[in-house]
């Protein structure tokens, strides 16, 4: 990974954690590959932001992004979206509305789904 700074005193070891471990992107790829979409919640090193947060669905846009948009020192965490997206975890679900204010009472319909305004 490139690096911006390092901090000493956060005791740098080789020894870590990587996300880039072989173990860890072969399981995101079989994740992506067999189950669907991972949510990834991305930590700046040292940063004075919020984490970003981003789901991905194909591993070599998640590779290239890792390659392209993270640094030495952030830390990434990555779910399986089928695994933690289920209808009962849902904090709340609806429909977008028209100019009226009217929405369709069948309960889902996607293959002519048109996005929130």
């Amino acid at each position: 990974m490139k690096s911006r700074f390092r901090i000493e005193g956060d005791n740098w070891t080789p020894d870590g954690s990587k996300i880039t471990e072989p173990a860890k992107l072969e399981a995101i790829q079989h994740t992506l590959d067999k189950e669907g979409p991972v949510i990834v919640e991305h930590w700046f090193y040292h940063g004075a932001r919020a984490p970003e947060r981003l789901v991905f669905e194909d591993f070599d846009e998640f590779t290239s992004w890792l390659n392209e948009q993270t640094y030495a020192g952030d830390a990434i965490d990555v779910w399986s979206w089928s695994a933690n997206c289920k209808p009962d975890g849902r904090l709340f679900e609806g429909k977008c509305p028209d100019e009226q204010g009217f929405v369709p009472k069948a309960e889902r319909i996607r293959s002519t789904a048109v996005a929130c305004a």
